[in-house]
């Protein structure tokens, strides 16, 4: 009869981490509600399995990826899930929630976060905030209101870019060759590994397509990371597209970047993302909305932008 006590005390915590779970979850994805990143989880307000494309990553997904400019162009719709300093477990984590509400046909991974350095503590809570949400959200208990304890959830805060970052400032850089080509590997941490291996995992058993892409950063990139990521890729079958060496681009470092050499601004990400839409229309087999009712407020905010 031993074994009754762990069983009952695991219980009870389980049961106790649900019931706190739903009371520290911000009830709407809106800042006023404390939600994190509004700005890339504003897909929780978007019609259910609206989405073709997902661009998931780090800073650089959210300054190079136009899910609108690709609309414009293309008529698939997409959306910009990336956020500052975006770890590999929060990918994932990031990822499976993002599934839960949508079934794009293809994800993009912008994979410069493999080179992010990889803390397993961090990584441990973020799986846990996963299945409880009161991880992600124990910091509310200062700010909690009467209807946290009683409303059901109900996310109404959108974003007309679909999670891409505007920025029009023009910083000046040397335009100069940094995609020097040899033989060499960038190191990495086999957390790193581990985790976008669970996130292609998880897409193959959904039957989802998936690409590797490193977007341009005169900072970021060098060829020992293109070595480095093009092994992973071959390793769990991935396609790898390496913008930094793509010419047709034309990216000018005096005009495209907000920070000079590390992040794209509005005119480069424009480059980019008809780049990239063209590139996913050739391969996959993506809709075209543009003349769908069920997708206007994609042509308003079309419309409105350019």
């Amino acid at each position: 009869m031993n074994y009754l006590k762990p069983i009952l005390f695991v219980s009870i915590l389980v049961l106790l981490l649900m019931v706190n779970s739903f009371i520290f979850s911000p009830k709407n994805n809106t800042a006023e509600s404390g939600y994190h990143n509004m700005r890339a989880n504003a897909y929780l307000a978007e019609p259910q399995n609206t989405i073709d494309v997902l661009f998931i990553g780090d800073s650089l997904t959210y300054s190079n990826f136009m899910p609108l400019k690709i609309y414009k162009d293309f008529g698939f719709t997409s959306w910009n899930l990336g956020t500052a300093s975006q770890r590999t477990y929060s990918t994932y984590a990031y990822l499976c929630n993002f599934l839960k509400y949508q079934k794009p046909k293809v994800v993009v991974f912008e994979v410069e976060n493999l080179f992010l350095n990889f803390n397993a503590s961090y990584a441990f809570y973020s799986e846990l905030g996963r299945y409880f949400e009161f991880f992600n959200y124990h910091d509310r208990w200062k700010t909690l209101k009467y209807n946290d304890f009683t409303d059901s959830i109900e996310y109404t805060h959108t974003e007309p870019e679909k999670g891409y970052y505007d920025v029009k400032k023009k910083v000046k850089g040397k335009n100069k060759k940094y995609m020097f080509k040899n033989n060499k590997y960038a190191s990495i941490d086999s957390g790193n590994v581990y985790f976008i291996k669970k996130c292609v995992n998880l897409l193959n058993r959904k039957g989802i397509d998936y690409i590797f892409v490193s977007t341009v950063s005169m900072k970021n990139m060098n060829y020992e990371k293109h070595n480095t990521i093009q092994k992973i890729a071959k390793q769990i079958n991935a396609t790898y597209l390496d913008l930094n060496v793509v010419n047709e681009l034309s990216i000018n470092w005096e005009n495209d970047s907000y920070d000079g050499s590390e992040h794209l601004n509005y005119y480069g990400a424009l480059k980019v993302s008809s780049y990239i839409g063209q590139y996913l229309a050739s391969r996959y087999k993506l809709p075209d909305h543009r003349n769908d009712s069920k997708y206007q407020d994609w042509n308003d905010s079309v419309n409105k932008q350019f």
